[in-house]
């Protein structure tokens, strides 16, 4: 698995050369065409909400990925790990299924105490939501999906110092839509989906959609012949779009999932250091092996998440008044081995280590927003209040048995440790921004957001055992408040309608918080510090061609100052010493790349879509971990290069329809684990294929679909915790293929 391959070279001034001659050739073209007029085989408009008001995606002098419905569907998007693999510089691991760890731009958090937050935020409708494992909801039924990358802290404010992503519920009208889906398919998957929407009485409309998603597991456990990895989600979502009169719109959304899962496997991949000589014997060589597991139990990982909001909007002549109010509740159970591998208590040539994880975690929120916003000839203005109250609670128990080497003596030794951990958090902001038309072309855009979160944290901690118990029991009740300024100041430059340059500068905040599992009362206490993003980004926005090609570009440079991280630390790297959870601000870090996002309809029949992103993301500052200067290391999953391109061609067979095949490729470069960045660490690039082919009646109410995805069953890690020269690593999604289909009656 871990042996290095030599991987494809990226010819980054070939792309450089090739995007400044479609610039050269076409400049003229672009000139002369003073209308944006879509042909009959035109790309997708798609309008997007990323600035707080409705713009065409071309418009926004922002890096933002903005997937449709339509793309959503085609592509078989059905999670956050989906349209990762379609939006540049961004990528995602799952530690489980309720801990997903979103990155942008080399930024993000694997940080899971409950006095942290993420640096990469998820709205659902608007609605910030705060626990990561009530952002792994289902997409289905959408109206887009925007990933704006890069610091957001005027518009979002809270916590989006590494970008953000909205996801958009479709909205009902007076057109009364119905659609039937079902999926069948390898480990026993299937699928359901409904949705139906319309009108309900004069000037209100309502819409309904539920899914269900079930599979077999990716693994096995060996002990039990339980499945692992495998998936039941069931969710709901619903819309209800009130229009009093021509002036005031009332639209209450709410939306629930209960997931269900078996474990996760994980399997010691690789193998090195001091566990080498001693662990090689017991550990199969063959890979497809990996998804085997030999554990007590088959573990669970269980979600329970639910949201209510009301956003209400009203035209007062030339200003619009909007309030968001919402609640979310999110709980998540899991219990897991670790290690995955076999310990039989007394046989000292067994696996030395049973490491169970228990946590049980809830968060509730409310949030309240009020904007008003504006615009006149010359000026289009937002401005507003934001306040949100989050109250979480997090028991994680760590359920250990040590036996030779790693015990100190020669027996099967159980040590039990809990941290109860609650915090509350009282967040505040203020913003505002303003957008000037100097003139017809160019545009200044000025923003600034206050921010204040307050947090009051409490850690409860116990240890039982034969050893280690000297620091435990102890108890800390601790209270801190973090503010910031956050501007923003943005230039764009329209060269003609189908050419938009813009330079912008943006700072992020992240508040600091507590680390949920320290082994000392004086680590309890102490509080990490916020961290700060500073965003230098120079990009271009185009179309040619009567709308056939699409070529964005962007390219930036961010200095992060007191970025939080999460260590596994052997802090004597001696395997008998259990290794130590350390958070830490990891003092500054630069982050600089290019990225490259390429829509084309080459004809009517023949769609191509390319996204590239190059990044380099590293430790620009001293930073010292057990003696070692980490300056100059990579950042966590901060891949250098990652590239997909998508194709599809459709044949049209007159009264019986048309057919189409669709092939998407992905390709992500190899990237660390740790900061470390010590070979254990490091996960080997891989690439994906998908392909599918789908046949569409004439009249456009059935559709039948047959895919596969990872066509070529390439095995890579998922998620990997490194451990003094080895790890523990879980694997991604193997083959699969399905039939789906849909039906359309109206």
């Amino acid at each position: 698995m871990h042996t290095h391959t030599k991987k494809p070279k990226f010819k980054t001034l070939l792309l450089a050369a090739t995007i400044s001659q479609i610039y050269a050739v076409n400049a003229q073209e672009s000139k002369a065409e003073t209308s944006a007029n879509e042909s009959d085989h035109g790309i997708e408009k798609i309008i997007v909400t990323s600035e707080r008001r409705a713009q065409s995606l071309q418009d926004v002098p922002v890096a933002v990925t903005a997937l449709s419905s339509k793309q959503l569907h085609d592509n078989g998007t059905f999670d956050l790990d989906s349209i990762s693999n379609q939006t540049p510089s961004f990528t995602m691991t799952e530690y489980g299924v309720g801990e997903p760890q979103l990155f942008i731009r080399g930024i993000g958090s694997t940080i899971d105490s409950i006095g942290a937050d993420s640096s990469v935020a998820v709205f659902i409708d608007e609605v910030y939501v705060g626990r990561s494992a009530g952002a792994t909801s289902e997409i289905f039924d959408l109206e887009r999906v925007e990933v704006l990358r890069g610091p957001q802290g005027t518009l979002y404010g809270k916590n989006v110092v590494g970008g953000a992503i909205n996801i958009i519920s479709k909205k009902p009208t007076e057109d009364f839509d119905i659609s039937l889906e079902g999926t069948l398919g390898t480990y026993g998957q299937q699928d359901i989906r409904a949705a139906v929407r319309g009108s309900l009485a004069e000037n209100v409309f309502g819409s309904l959609s539920l899914s269900t998603r079930n599979r077999d597991g990716f693994s096995k456990n060996l002990t039990t012949g339980g499945d692992m990895d495998d998936l039941h989600n069931h969710s709901a979502r619903g819309m209800l779009r009130i229009l009093p009169n021509d002036d005031m719109e009332l639209t209450i959304s709410a939306d629930y999932m209960v997931g269900r899962a078996n474990g996760n496997a994980r399997h010691m991949d690789p193998i090195g250091g001091p566990f080498a000589p001693l662990f090689s014997s017991i550990v199969s060589p063959n890979p497809r092996e990996r998804r085997h597991a030999v554990d007590a139990g088959d573990g669970n990982q269980d979600r329970d998440i639910w949201g209510i909001s009301a956003n209400f909007a009203w035209q007062l002549d030339d200003v619009t008044f909007n309030s968001i109010t919402a609640y979310r509740d999110t709980a998540y159970s899991v219990f897991v081995d670790v290690t995955g591998a076999e310990f039989i208590a007394g046989d000292f040539t067994s696996f030395p280590l049973r490491f169970n994880q228990i946590v049980d975690q809830s968060a509730a929120q409310f949030s309240q927003e009020f904007r008003l916003s504006g615009e006149t000839d010359t000026l289009n203005w937002v401005t507003g209040l934001y306040y949100l109250r989050e109250d979480g609670k997090r028991i994680e128990t760590s359920d250990q048995t040590f036996q030779p080497p790693l015990a100190p003596v020669p027996a099967a030794l159980l040590r039990v440790t809990t941290h109860d951990q609650a915090n509350v958090t009282d967040s505040y902001a203020v913003f505002g921004q303003v957008t000037y038309a100097i003139n017809d072309d160019l545009n200044l855009t000025g923003g600034l957001r206050w921010s204040k979160d307050e947090k009051v944290f409490t850690n409860d901690a116990t240890r039982t055992g034969a050893f280690g118990l000297a620091a435990f029991p102890f108890s800390v009740a601790e209270s801190k408040s973090w503010d910031a300024f956050t501007p923003r100041l943005s230039l764009d430059y329209r060269l003609s309608q189908d050419l938009m340059f813009y330079g912008t500068y943006s700072k992020g905040f992240k508040s600091g918080g507590w680390d949920g599992q320290p082994v000392t009362v004086e680590a309890a206490r102490e509080s990490f510090d916020p961290e700060y993003a500073n965003n230098f980004e120079i990009g271009t926005k185009t179309q040619w061609f009567n709308n056939r090609l699409r070529l964005n570009v962007s390219t930036y440079m961010i200095d992060y100052t007191d970025l939080q991280v999460q260590q596994l630390l052997d802090l004597d790297n001696d395997i008998t010493t259990p290794p130590v959870k350390v958070i830490s601000n990891a003092g500054a870090v630069e982050s600089k790349g290019v990225e490259v996002e390429i829509q084309a309809s080459l004809s009517s029949a023949w769609r191509l879509n390319t996204n590239y992103s190059y990044l380099d993301s590293r430790v620009s500052d001293d930073l010292f971990e057990a003696g070692i200067n980490l300056k100059g290391n990579r950042t966590t999953h901060s891949p250098r290069h990652s590239l997909s391109i998508g194709t599809s061609y459709t044949f049209e067979l007159g009264d019986n329809g048309s057919t189409t095949l669709r092939a998407n490729w992905s390709f992500q470069d190899e990237t660390y684990f740790l900061l470390t960045n010590t070979p254990e660490t490091l996960r080997d690039d891989f690439a994906l294929l998908d392909l599918s082919a789908s046949w569409l009646s004439a009249d456009q109410t059935w559709e039948v679909k047959a895919w596969m995805k990872n066509v070529k069953d390439e095995l890579y890690w998922g998620h990997s915790i490194p451990l003094v020269g080895s790890g523990f690593s879980t694997y991604g999604a193997p083959r699969t293929a399905g039939l789906t289909v849909t039906w359309y009656p109206l």
